[in-house]
């Protein structure tokens, strides 16, 4: 399944990444600079990884990308470790910051607008 099945849509495409492309990183630099301030650096650090599972799905949605069955398996297991250092930030009082939540939230949120800026410059090539 694809959501870009015109033949204009590669134009579409470029048109919105181009004029999308400042706002999504201005975004991203600003939810990571804030989630500094609720949660701890190595949390921060270790969400941000988050940004390849946004990817794996953008493409996969925008892009008609087709993943295998092992790729998608080593994306599951990626994503449950992620899940876990949220839950264990979450649990844990101390180390970080006020909201540790909060925090790990405002990366999870600031690794989609990377992943959308990766995904809108890639498939201006595609």
């Amino acid at each position: 399944m694809t959501l870009w099945k015109h033949e204009n849509a590669s134009g579409l495409m470029l048109a919105m990444s181009k004029m999308a492309h400042p706002f999504v990183l201005g975004g991203n630099r600003l939810l990571v600079n804030k989630a500094y301030e609720y949660s701890s650096i190595t949390s921060v650090t270790l969400l941000d990884c988050w940004t390849i599972p946004w990817v794996i799905v953008l493409t996969w949605f925008i892009m008609a990308t087709r993943y295998s069955l092992w790729q998608l398996f080593g994306a599951a297991i990626c994503v449950t470790g992620l899940c876990l250092v949220l839950l264990s930030d979450a649990g844990v009082g101390g180390g970080g910051g006020s909201k540790p939540l909060l925090g790990d939230l405002l990366v999870i949120a600031a690794t989609l607008f990377y992943a959308m800026s990766n995904v809108g410059e890639v498939s201006e090539f595609v």
